[in-house]
């Protein structure tokens, strides 16, 4: 075989190289994409919920906080802005009145806001006990395994939330079993005993829930 046939019949084979290498390499980029695009979907999912998370928890903190009297001027300024997103949405029209009291609200200035914070607090009813319901995040817990595809500060920034999430559960779950105990027959002493405990998870919880909201935060912000 001449030269010349040799390379005539190397060449009729690059063709058939050349499509075969652009296969692969096409199907390994459809395969990053389609990573990419769930990746991404799924991200998205977890922000949502720990968006509307974020604003659940706001209003906790400020019925807790309130509750246990505990009512700063640092903290009226720190949690202002979550206010402010929080009575921008649907989530608590039943305690607004109006939506002119919204429109004033976000006027107040930082001293004003503060002493709105201090009339709820003032506002406090003895006789009513706080009680929570357990939180959930359905689509988060649904995606878990998921979360080895991210960076590992964000991984670990999800795990953290996970048990601070489960923290606050168990504090709900205690709250709610010494509530149980006021309605039984105890003695003065006891029913002393049961609300202490029952302030001291309330005040508990109010720290939590701050930690955990701009922990949510520090997860948007990534």
């Amino acid at each position: 075989m001449t030269t010349q046939s040799a390379d005539r019949n190397i060449l009729q084979f690059v063709p058939i190289v050349v499509g075969w290498l652009l296969g692969i390499l096409s199907a390994i980029i459809l395969d990053k994409l389609r990573k990419w695009f769930l990746k991404r979907e799924i991200k998205k999912g977890i922000m949502s919920e720990i968006k509307e998370l974020q604003l659940h928890l706001t209003a906790i903190c400020i019925n807790t906080v309130t509750n246990s009297a505990t009512v700063t001027l640092e903290w009226s300024k720190w949690v202002r802005p979550y206010y402010e997103q929080l009575i921008g949405t649907d989530a608590i029209d039943y305690l607004i009145e109006n939506k002119e009291q919204i429109s004033n609200i976000l006027k107040f200035t930082d001293d004003q806001f503060y002493t709105f914070l201090l009339l709820m607090q003032d506002k406090k009813d003895e006789r009513v006990n706080l009680t929570f319901t357990r939180i959930s995040t359905p689509y988060l817990n649904s995606k878990y395994e998921s979360i080895s595809t991210f960076k590992q500060e964000f991984q670990l920034l999800i795990t953290k939330l996970r048990r601070e999430i489960e923290f606050l559960n168990n504090d709900f779950d205690q709250c709610w079993f010494y509530h149980s105990k006021t309605f039984d027959k105890i003695t003065d002493l006891n029913l002393d005993v049961v609300r202490k405990n029952i302030d001291q998870i309330i005040k508990r919880i109010s720290r939590r829930t701050k930690g955990t909201i701009k922990l949510i935060q520090k997860i948007i912000d990534f």
